[in-house]
């Protein structure tokens, strides 16, 4: 069921980035906010997970805990998927897109495998998940608002440490 969902939600994430990135003055604004947001939602997500499995628990064994990781995960992922597109977009301008596009996607595996690595020897064995959300949605959100501060300079220079953050940390 996550593994669904969290794939599901970042397709659909792609497509709509892919998509909102025409837009070239909201590109900016809907990428920090897409992680603010994204933050939020994480943080949050903790406090519904008992009632959202109460209640889909007369769905049933099958359908239960795919319907209950679909609403609990399915925004989060939804916003985390319009950044790729997003940062893409933002960065292809000062360079040649095909080594944006590969520099952004080893970084993005890079950032899984230590994620993995960090998530299943370290984070969840010492941590609950509960606290593990709050951290990574609290880190999300401030960087998001940062993000969202009007300054070019800012936004250039936050821009740079949120990808190397979103790739290595959240991947």
């Amino acid at each position: 069921s996550m593994i669904t969902v969290t794939l599901g939600g970042l397709a659909a994430g792609y497509f709509a980035g892919g998509s909102l990135s025409k837009r070239e003055r909201w590109n900016y604004p809907l990428f920090w906010g897409a992680i603010t947001l994204g933050g939020t939602l994480l943080i949050l997500i903790p406090f519904f997970v008992s009632p959202v499995v109460l209640a889909t628990e007369s769905i049933g064994l099958r359908f239960g805990p795919l319907v209950s990781a679909f609403v609990l995960f399915f925004p989060f992922f939804f916003l985390e998927g319009l950044l790729a597109p997003l940062a893409l977009h933002i960065r292809a301008r000062e360079r040649h897109t095909g080594m944006t596009a590969g520099t952004l996607y080893g970084i993005s595996t890079i950032g899984s495998l230590i994620g993995a690595l960090t998530a299943g020897f370290f984070l969840i064995p010492v941590f609950a998940l509960s606290s593990i959300f709050r951290a990574i949605g609290i880190i999300l959100f401030i960087v998001g608002l940062v993000g969202l501060l009007p300054s070019k300079a800012n936004r250039r220079l936050m821009s740079r440490w949120f990808i190397i953050f979103f790739f290595f940390v959240a991947g």
